[in-house]
């Protein structure tokens, strides 16, 4: 059966026209599977020009950086630092606005995942620096977050990607499988605070409701920033706190002529037949951590 990676994104911003948050998407064929490489990134807003940064990192990203070490991760990054250049792409003469960035430099958080439909399973790797996440689904199984955060976490100092040459990188990784049941999505925190907040109250089974509304909501009529608001908060006319980025990807049976929001909507209906998961149920699913060591590696569960 060919598969295929689809995926889809929505991103409301706190003021209209100034959305620091930035998402990116390329799907890949390789030797013989679907690839889909996926990044979401939140500029930060005490910083100029940080919603440029994101784009640029997001644009990045999704060239294979989950796959990169410490140290060539480093590398790219400071050849997109060495041309990132807002003052004169925008020919900024303020001489305030150009001590400022000069001062504090752009920056951005991130998340960043390669995803690979194998024959036998769908392998992840990811790379996050700060408090965009990852999280796995599962409505029977529960959700998985990378990293390791709680709706408590977010509003705190999160480690950023700045646009200074030579500034060092805390970054973590992450390398899993998913099952073709399982939906995978990147957030920044805007989004991810009020979905997590949702599957600790209400069960992950919630959570997926929710977000299938969402797709199918765009199936019949496009993204909207109201239905963004409908699924995570739970009020059409609610407001985020932040810029709030929700990006889904799914392994799906391939259908001819049929776009990926409508196989998006079928996956979260439960229409397409995937394979049914053999493995035994727990309820934690131990997975590695590659590069940084976490103490407290959280996973949440339905209920």
């Amino acid at each position: 059966m060919n598969r295929r990676l689809v995926s889809a994104v929505w991103s409301s911003a706190l003021e209209p026209g100034e959305n620091r948050d930035a998402a990116a998407t390329r799907v890949s064929t390789g030797a013989t599977s679907p690839v889909a490489h996926v990044a979401v990134a939140d500029g930060a807003s005490r910083t100029l020009f940080s919603g440029l940064w994101a784009q640029t990192i997001v644009g990045a990203a999704v060239q294979g950086w989950p796959e990169l070490g410490s140290r060539d991760l480093l590398v790219h990054t400071d050849d997109l630092r060495a041309t990132f250049d807002p003052l004169t792409r925008y020919h900024v003469d303020d001489a305030a606005v150009q001590e400022k960035w000069m001062r504090d430099a752009s920056q951005t958080t991130l998340v960043a995942a390669t995803v690979t439909a194998t024959e036998m399973s769908v392998d992840v790797s990811s790379v996050a620096v700060g408090d965009s996440v990852l999280m796995i689904l599962d409505k029977e199984r529960g959700t998985i977050t990378f990293p390791p955060l709680t709706p408590a976490d977010f509003g705190r100092t999160p480690e950023l990607i700045t646009s200074r040459l030579g500034e060092q990188i805390d970054a973590v990784r992450w390398e899993g499988h998913m099952t073709e049941r399982e939906l995978l999505l990147l957030a920044t925190d805007g989004a991810a605070r009020p979905l997590m907040e949702v599957i600790e109250e209400e069960g992950t089974e919630a959570a997926w409701r929710r977000i299938a509304q969402l797709v199918d909501a765009a199936h019949h009529h496009g993204a909207a920033d109201a239905d963004l608001a409908a699924a995570l908060l739970g009020d059409p006319s609610g407001c985020f706190q932040d810029d709030a980025t929700l990006l889904l990807c799914a392994a799906v049976p391939d259908v001819p002529d049929v776009s990926d929001v409508e196989l998006l909507s079928a996956f979260m209906s439960g229409s397409l037949v995937a394979q049914p998961d053999t493995r035994p149920a727990t309820r934690h699913r131990r997975l590695g951590l590659s590069g940084k060591s976490f103490s407290g590696w959280v996973t949440r569960r339905a209920r």
